[in-house]
C-alpha cells in the first residue's frame, strides 16, 4: 500500500534544502486538512459533495475545474448546466454518469469536444513528450553520447503510443525500446499488446519485472503509479533493473487536497463508465509531488528535477494537475 508515515514525511519536508520555509509550512498544513470533505467513489456522491462544498466555500477555482472535467465528456453547455444544478440539488454519481451517457448518445458531437486549431499542429501528448525529452537530452545524458544506444523501458505502456512518442523524440533504436504492462487494464488487452512495434513483456504475476538487473538507462511511468498497490515492490524492481546512474521519469497528478482527490477519481470514473463501459472501481492512491519524492527517497531513488504541466498545447489551464519528475539510481 502507498502509506505515508506522517511523522517521517514531515521530517523529510523539514530536511529539504530546496524549498522555502513557507512552502514547508504549506505542505504540512495541507496534509493536516486531508479527509475533511472527502468521500470515496463507493459513497456514490462525489459529484454532489465536490460541487456543493465548492459552492458553499465560494471557491470558483474548484467549480471551474469541475466544468472543465465534465466538458471533456459532454461539452461546455451541458457541463456548465450540470454543475449549476449540483450546487443545490442532490444526485447520485450513478445518476449523473447515466445522464451524461444519454446526452452523448443523443448528440455524438458531445463526445468529441471542439478543440482549438492549434491541435492540428501537434497533439497534446506529443507536445508534452517532446518537451520532456528535450530536457532529458540536454540535462540528463552525457554530451556527445550515442542516444540511439539508450535502453528504455515504459512501465504501464498501454497501447504503446506514448512509448513510441518518447522513443522517437529521444532518437532511440526500437531494438532498445521495451514496454511492460498487466494483461488487462481498461481498453488494453492481450490482443493489443501483441501489436507493438517495440519489445514487450508482461509484468509478472507477483508484480516483478521480467528483466535482468542493471539493464536500462531510462524507465518511464506515465500516469500509472497511482494505480499500483505495492508501490515499494515496484520501485524496488525499478531500482534493480536500472543501471547505476540510470534515470526514471514519472508523470503524475499533483494531488494536494480533497478536491483534487475527488476530481481525479471522478475523472477515472467518467472514463471507465463513458469510454470503456466499465463501472468497476479500481485501486488508486494519489499524492502530491513532495509525497512522491518521499516515497522515491525511501526506495533509494534520488530526485533530480520536476516541472508542472499546467497548460495544454493551446495554453488553456489543465484541471488534472499533472507534472513530471526525474529520479536517479545512485
Amino acid at each position: 500500500m502507498n502509506k505515508i508515515d506522517k511523522e517521517e514525511y514531515f521530517s523529510f519536508i523539514d530536511s529539504n534544502n530546496e524549498i522555502t520555509n513557507c512552502e514547508k509550512k504549506v505542505l504540512k498544513y495541507l496534509t493536516t486538512q486531508l479527509g475533511k470533505i472527502y468521500v470515496d467513489r463507493k459513497s456514490d456522491k462525489q459529484f454532489y459533495t465536490y460541487v456543493n462544498n465548492a459552492n458553499k466555500s465560494q471557491n470558483p477555482t474548484q467549480l471551474s475545474k469541475m466544468i472543465i472535467l465534465l466538458q471533456k465528456f459532454i461539452g461546455y453547455k451541458q457541463a456548465n448546466k450540470l454543475t449549476q444544478e449540483l450546487k443545490y440539488n442532490f444526485a447520485t454519481d450513478k445518476t449523473i454518469l447515466k445522464r451524461m451517457d444519454e446526452l452523448r448518445s443523443k448528440d455524438k458531437k458531445l463526445s468529441r469536444p471542439n478543440k482549438n486549431d492549434v491541435y492540428n499542429l501537434c497533439s497534446s501528448w506529443k507536445y508534452i513528450i517532446e518537451n520532456i525529452s528535450l530536457y532529458y537530452l540536454n540535462n540528463l545524458t552525457e554530451s556527445n553520447s550515442d542516444v540511439s544506444k539508450i535502453k528504455y523501458l515504459d512501465i504501464g505502456c498501454g497501447n504503446g503510443n506514448k512509448t513510441t512518442m518518447f522513443s522517437k523524440a529521444i532518437g532511440l533504436n526500437l531494438d532498445n525500446v521495451y514496454g511492460t504492462d498487466i494483461k488487462q487494464w481498461g481498453p488494453y488487452d492481450a490482443e493489443l499488446h501483441g501489436s507493438h512495434d517495440f519489445n514487450f513483456k508482461y509484468l509478472k504475476e507477483d508484480g516483478t519485472l521480467d528483466f535482468p538487473d542493471n539493464h536500462f538507462d531510462l524507465i518511464s511511468c506515465v500516469l500509472m503509479l497511482h494505480h499500483v498497490e505495492s508501490i515499494d515492490l515496484l520501485l524496488g524492481e525499478i531500482r534493480r533493473v536500472l543501471k547505476p546512474n540510470g534515470k526514471i521519469l514519472i508523470i503524475e497528478h499533483d494531488c494536494h487536497d480533497d478536491y483534487d482527490k475527488m476530481l481525479l477519481e471522478l475523472l477515472h470514473g467518467c472514463f471507465g463508465y463513458l469510454e470503456d463501459k466499465n463501472d468497476e472501481i479500481s485501486y488508486s492512491s494519489y499524492h502530491n509531488w513532495m509525497e512522491w519524492n518521499y516515497i522515491f527517497n525511501r526506495n533509494k531513488l534520488h530526485f533530480n528535477h520536476f516541472n508542472y504541466i499546467f497548460v495544454n498545447i493551446d495554453h488553456n489551464t489543465r484541471f488534472d494537475n499533472i507534472y513530471y519528475a526525474f529520479y536517479t539510481k545512485k
